[in-house]
């Protein structure tokens, strides 16, 4: 009987994209919306992470030149780099940026930077696992600017619903 040859790399993560099921279980209290962090996304993967298949989990600062206004100035990029990789060493990584804020009201720099780091490694992996941001806290408009969209569109001046004033 012939030995079962394993599966590529591609094919282990193409089912494990399939069957990935990652729930928004963490709550924001301030900002009123369930969410998922890096550390769910990971638990999950562990469940469908065949035999000899790992995830590996890296991250690095970068500092560019951003724009601030009129001026160019130093900032800090906080790369992750989500790869998974297969018992014979063939791996594939997606990689995710978080630009670090200067500063943030009731932060410091190490929380500053915890927030970064778990950002991007959020990213990172989402997008190795092909997990979909629907309904993410990033998609959602503030309920303010949508009511004033539709107040916007509810008031049109009269050349825009017809196209302008019969001649």
């Amino acid at each position: 009987m012939a030995e079962k040859k394993p599966k590529e790399l591609p094919d282990v993560l193409h089912d494990m994209q399939a069957g990935l099921k990652v729930p928004k279980d963490q709550w924001n209290g301030f900002g009123k919306y369930p969410y998922r962090n890096a550390e769910s996304i990971l638990q999950r993967v562990k469940e469908l992470l065949p035999d000899g298949y790992s995830v590996i989990m890296q991250t690095r600062i970068e500092t560019i030149n951003a724009a601030r206004g009129a001026a160019v100035v130093p900032a800090q990029v906080i790369w992750a780099d989500a790869t998974l990789q297969g018992p014979d060493g063939d791996s594939l990584t997606v990689s995710a940026p978080a630009l670090m804020p200067d500063e943030k009201k009731g932060m410091d720099s190490a929380q500053l930077t915890g927030a970064a780091i778990s950002y991007a490694r959020k990213y990172a992996l989402a997008g190795l696992f092909a997990i979909d941001g629907t309904k993410d806290s990033d998609a959602i408009e503030p309920p303010q600017k949508q009511q004033k969209q539709q107040q916007t569109q509810q008031y049109a001046p009269q050349e825009q619903m017809w196209g302008g004033y019969p001649s």
